[in-house]
């Protein structure tokens, strides 16, 4: 075995360990939204193809947005999802999720008469808003599938807080920070005002 492979494969078991921490965070669909580990084409299915992944980028960095902080793409947040989605997750979740993607990207070029990624950003908000808002109004069918636009803010608000980015900068994050208190104020924190990290 040479080094690549012992590289793969240990990045290979370090995604199905952080699997174990999503499962009790994220909803199957949820998680779904996850994956890369080599570029390659569709065949392989290993990966986003180049179209997927611009949009989902897109859509991610929408929903959250670079700030004082970085957003979901720059913080690793929508490699994390696409690492999950198609290492870990099922092949039915995974092509439910790819499925649903290309129901977005096909309404969204009839209704903006141009493909998604071609809009201008202020069109996307403008649209991603629309969208999000009319999934949450319909909710959750009697399936428990949900709409794509309500997986993709879930799957990427999740994946983002388990990054370093939103470990260590937006939230502050101990390994083992003490004793456990579930109903902390903000004031009561500590550094910053801000929340401690739920992972470890």
């Amino acid at each position: 075995m040479d080094n690549l492979d012992k590289r793969l494969i240990s990045r290979k078991e370090a995604i199905k360990k952080a699997a174990l921490v999503f499962g009790g965070v994220l909803s199957t669909p949820a998680a779904l939204t996850l994956l890369q580990g080599c570029s390659a084409p569709r065949s392989s299915v290993d990966s986003f193809t180049a179209a997927e992944r611009a949009t989902i980028d897109a859509i991610a960095d929408i929903i959250i947005p670079t700030t004082d902080t970085p957003g979901a793409t720059e913080s690793g947040a929508v490699q994390l999802l696409e690492d999950m989605l198609f290492f870990v997750q099922s092949e039915d979740d995974r092509t439910e999720f790819l499925d649903k993607l290309a129901d977005f990207e096909k309404q969204a070029a009839k209704d903006l008469g141009m493909t998604f990624v071609e809009a201008s950003l202020e069109m996307q908000t403008e649209y991603v808003n629309k969208v999000h808002d009319e999934a949450i109004a319909k909710g959750v069918g009697t399936t428990g599938s949900k709409p794509f636009m309500w997986q993709m803010k879930e799957s990427i608000v999740y994946t983002y807080f388990g990054t370093e980015v939103g470990m260590t900068q937006v939230q502050q994050y101990v390994l083992v920070p003490g004793r456990y208190d579930p109903c902390v104020s903000f004031s009561e924190a500590g550094e910053g005002n801000k929340v401690w990290a739920w992972y470890s």
